[in-house]
């Protein structure tokens, strides 16, 4: 009988220390989904910033629409090369 309750014991040890390592491993995964979240947005802002400078510089060539045509057709070219990469690496 003492060797019955040892296994159960043992058991409920085991899966209080999974559950610990589990807690832990959702909280650093959490972690890195935010700074993920934050750093999307850093990178998408230096994308908005970078098209806004490029326009700014073509505007002084050209007509806005001219402008605007060339900077929409290579914002269109990066998104279709970047769900290109996605489609590929998955």
């Amino acid at each position: 009988m003492g060797s019955v309750s040892e296994y159960i014991i043992a058991i409920f040890e085991l899966a209080e220390a999974e559950g610990r390592t589990l807690k832990q491993e959702i909280i650093k995964l959490l972690i890195s989904f935010v700074l993920l979240i934050i750093f999307a947005f850093f990178v998408l802002g230096a994308y908005v910033l970078f098209i806004y400078g490029l326009y700014a510089y073509l505007t002084c060539f050209m007509s806005t629409y001219v402008a605007s045509f060339i900077l929409a057709g290579v914002s269109l070219l990066i998104a279709v090369m970047l769900l290109g990469l996605i489609k590929w690496k998955l």
